[in-house]
């Protein structure tokens, strides 16, 4: 059986090719905007998997991941493993999807999450299975202080959260211990 690694990846590979536009037209362009508020101030960038980074213990002053931790098979080994490559006082920063605290817009989100965005995912790329899987990874996902205790269960102190978009995303800050 495949694992959920590698049954993300090549769902991700299979809309490769249309990925960013199709990031654009379903976020109404918002996607640009949360990645640059997520980044502001970072210099230099590594790519790795995440689960097993290629780095010595205490190696970054930061950690950053966008739009990927709900992809984790675990997400609290994923954390620890950040918090391993993080130098202490290190900072952690993920921008991840979540769901809207208020109820009306939760669940509008949800109407969008569930049935427009597979309709608009497939005819973007032609898959709308990975559209039908962003909407069930998003709904399975903690947000909220829900993430913010699963950090600080995993090495890190001080998590902080911020809401962007109604709720729609959030950028989850917190310091190496």
């Amino acid at each position: 059986m495949i694992n959920q690694s590698a049954r993300v990846q090549k769902m991700f590979g299979s809309i490769a090719t249309r990925y960013d536009i199709a990031n654009h037209v379903l976020s109404c362009g918002l996607d640009i905007y949360w990645r640059r508020r997520a980044a502001k101030g970072v210099r230099q960038v590594a790519l790795a998997n995440a689960m097993n980074l290629s780095f010595g213990d205490n190696s970054f002053d930061c950690v950053t991941i966008a739009f990927g931790l709900r992809n984790f098979e675990d997400w609290a080994a994923g954390l620890a493993e950040m918090s391993r490559v993080l130098k202490t006082n290190g900072r952690l920063l993920v921008l991840e999807f979540s769901l809207p605290a208020t109820p009306i817009l939760r669940a509008v989100y949800r109407f969008y999450l569930h049935r427009c965005l597979p309709l608009l995912g497939s005819f973007l790329t032609g898959k709308k299975t990975a559209y039908d899987y962003l909407g069930d990874s998003i709904e399975e996902f903690p947000s909220g202080d829900a993430m913010s205790q699963l950090i600080a269960r995993n090495g890190f102190t001080r998590p902080t959260f911020r809401p962007l978009t109604g709720g729609i995303v959030t950028i989850y800050t917190a310091t190496k211990q």
